[in-house]
């Protein structure tokens, strides 16, 4: 049936490829950025990150900002699993008012009498109504010399604790 068939004399060019650089922005956006935005946001709707004393609005942000340094195909191995930590020590921040509720008792006990990792928690908990919910705070620079400990638990001890 197509044996006789002829390709017509005039065949598309191939075509070349493009560089993301040469794209106006909002193209060099979508092309650069586009797919690990996506999982941030997408991650931010599956785990609906609320820190304690600070708005919904920025702590999702905060959880975007660290999700995006986390999981940056560009970055270092290095840089990737420090900011990992710190995501995964801000999610348990998040999550900590969820646990005390839970690990709390109804009825007073002194600290002996109660789990030996409640008293920590609860003082981490209350350790968290230093931070001011203002943008001038979160937004000014911090130098990223000092180290962190590897997570455990939530152990968050720095003025701006995830430093974005």
């Amino acid at each position: 049936m197509y044996v006789d068939l002829k390709l017509p004399k005039k065949v598309p060019p191939i075509p070349n490829p493009i560089s993301v650089n040469t794209l106006p922005l909002p193209g060099y956006l979508e092309q650069t950025l586009a797919t690990n935005l996506r999982m941030a946001m997408s991650a931010v709707g599956q785990e609906r990150p609320k820190f304690p004393f600070i708005r919904t609005k920025r702590s999702a942000l905060i959880f975007m900002g660290l999700h995006l340094k986390g999981y940056n195909p560009r970055s270092s191995q290095y840089e990737r699993q420090k900011y990992q930590r710190k995501l995964q020590d801000y999610l348990d921040a998040c999550n900590l008012p969820k646990w005390l509720a839970i690990s709390m008792p109804l009825l007073f006990r002194s600290e002996t009498g109660r789990s030996p990792s409640l008293t920590p928690r609860l003082n981490q908990f209350l350790g968290f109504q230093q931070f001011i919910d203002t943008a001038s705070v979160w937004m000014e620079f911090t130098d990223d010399t000092r180290e962190k400990q590897a997570a455990e638990g939530v152990c968050l001890q720095l003025k701006n604790p995830f430093d974005l």
